[in-house]
């Protein structure tokens, strides 16, 4: 048997707001919707390995940059894209030439892919 309380009532407040228009659409779907929700988004294809050695050889890099890049634990330029430039200035102890050199090698690189 079910009594109540008179002294402590609680109100319950039921917001049916959207419902309409939720319901609507689940009719009504829309195509569009329905494909850009079951096809997830394409993961970014991550560049492939290359040794910093031949990556070096291959665009012509000084040997100063490869003992830079190779003093650091910097294995190959799949790996520049997670570095910033200012950590490859400050704590590789590139110069600006250096860099850019470093930094046009990757963009023919990233175009050779």
């Amino acid at each position: 048997q079910l009594t109540q309380d008179t002294k402590s009532s609680s109100n319950i407040t039921v917001n049916f707001s959207g419902l309409a228009e939720l319901l609507n659409a689940r009719q009504n779907p829309d195509t569009t919707t329905i494909q850009s929700v079951q096809q997830p988004p394409r993961p970014a294809q991550l560049p492939p390995h290359l040794s910093l050695e031949a990556f070096c050889d291959y665009y012509d890099l000084p040997h100063s940059v490869y003992d830079k890049l190779d003093g650091h634990q910097i294995s190959g330029p799949h790996l520049l894209r997670l570095i910033s430039n200012d950590q490859l200035r400050t704590e590789c102890a590139l110069s600006i030439g250096e860099l850019a050199a470093i930094q046009d090698a990757e963009e023919h690189w990233k175009e050779s892919l």
